[in-house]
């Protein structure tokens, strides 16, 4: 074999090899992609709203914020919660 046919055979193989490189990073890409969309089309359904309400924790958590809007001691320590919780946001 020739030098010239030896160099013209390295090089049409260094091209398929390139072309298979290429493809195999797309099917990759591909994959990853596919990956990431259902992961996130998985979690976009656990939102807050999915969660069911416990009447007994909001019933506890409206007395103990009455409590502390209550206190003047809180509203000392906390006063721009206080605004914000207890005074309804209005200023």
């Amino acid at each position: 074999m020739s030098g010239r046919a030896l160099l013209r055979f390295h090089s049409g193989d260094a091209h398929r090899y390139a072309k298979i490189a290429m493809m195999m990073r797309a099917r990759k890409t591909c994959r990853l992609s596919l990956l990431a969309f259902t992961l996130l089309g998985g979690l976009s359904g656990c939102h807050k709203d999915s969660v069911t309400a416990n009447p007994q924790h909001d019933r506890q958590t409206e007395v103990r914020r009455e409590e502390d809007c209550a206190d003047p001691q809180w509203k000392s320590a906390n006063l721009g919660l206080w605004y914000n919780i207890c005074s309804g946001g209005q200023h």
